[in-house]
Formats: structure tokens, sequence, C-alpha cells
């Protein structure tokens, strides 16, 4: 995790997994529902069993589905910080980077723990992987478009007390950047 002269924060692959549960955990439910309504409808077991192993086979696909984009998107992504500059990877793509004399602070956008990954942002459109926000610094010139600003990098697969070291370990090596 913590390197002589840089910090790496790399993700956690196993936990692609938790996407799959996070599909399978709401489609359950719904497919005991039908299973129940069919049979109290007057269908035979053959159907209802029919309409509930559709369900189960449908959630599990695109369960596993969402399980390989989070493992081969945000399972790629790595943060670097070294002595110039806090750099976000996407295998060996940079997607986003700023200069470390231009950070203010950092957090993460969210913080779940690894139950939050299938258990969270049902109803809405965001996803529950969390992103380091990186708050920018002003500067001398007032007229930079860039003061005061936040860059939002890629979306990382960390969750629990990984996302916390890693963020300590980037902030404890932040500060000894602004000691030197």
């Amino acid at each position: 995790m913590c390197a002589s002269t840089a910090v790496v924060v790399s993700p956690n692959p196993r936990l692609a997994w938790w996407a799959l549960l996070r599909w399978v955990s709401v489609s359950q439910p719904l497919g005991v529902v039908f299973l129940v309504g069919l049979l109290v409808g007057g269908q035979g077991w053959d159907v209802s069993l029919g309409v509930w192993a559709f369900i189960l086979a449908v959630s599990m696909t695109v369960g596993t589905v969402n399980a390989l984009v989070w493992r081969f998107w945000s399972g790629r992504v790595r943060y670097v910080l070294d002595h110039e500059n806090l750099t976000a990877f996407r295998g060996h793509w940079r997607r986003a980077s700023v200069p470390v004399a231009r950070i203010d602070r950092i957090d993460f956008d969210q913080r779940p723990n690894v139950s939050g990954l299938a258990f969270t942002h049902w109803l809405d459109d965001s996803t529950p992987l969390p992103g380091l926000v990186v708050h920018r610094n002003v500067t001398s010139d007032r007229w930079d478009v860039t003061n005061d600003t936040e860059v939002f990098f890629p979306a990382i697969l960390l969750a629990g007390d990984d996302q916390d070291r890693a963020l300590q370990a980037l902030r404890e090596r932040l500060e000894q950047h602004r000691t030197e």
C-alpha cells in the first residue's frame, strides 16, 4: 500500500461479487411475491416455479454482468500519489491528475461499508462505489478558473476499512509533502 516514495491505492477485486448479491437480494423477494401470487391465483406449481426460476436466472445474469463491470472497470482503477502529482489510472491509462501543490484536501464522495455495496443506491442512478474527490486550493491568480474547484477521480472498488486505510495513507503522504 505504501512505498518509500509513492502511495499507491489499489482496488479490492473480490468486492465485485457484491454486485451479484445486489441483484439477487432485490429480485428474490420479488420472485417470492410472484410465486405466492401465482399460487394464490390458481396457477399450478409448474407455472409458479417457472416464473420464479426465470426471475432467478435474469437476476443471476444481470448480477454477473454487473460484477464483471465492477471488476474490470472500477476494479482496475488505482490512485498514485508521488512527489509531483496525485494521479488516477484505469489500467495503464491516466484518467485524472492534480499537482500535489494544488491539493487542499481529499476525501471520498461516499463511504460504503462492504454490505453497503449490495444494499444501497437502488432508487437513484448513482453507484455505491466511492470515487476520490480532490479539492484544489486557491492560487494567487484570481482569474484562474481552477481556483477552489473539485476534481472527481474515477470510482474505485474499495469499501469499509480498506477505504479508510487508503484515505489515511494518502492524507499522511500529503501532509509529508507539505512539511518538506
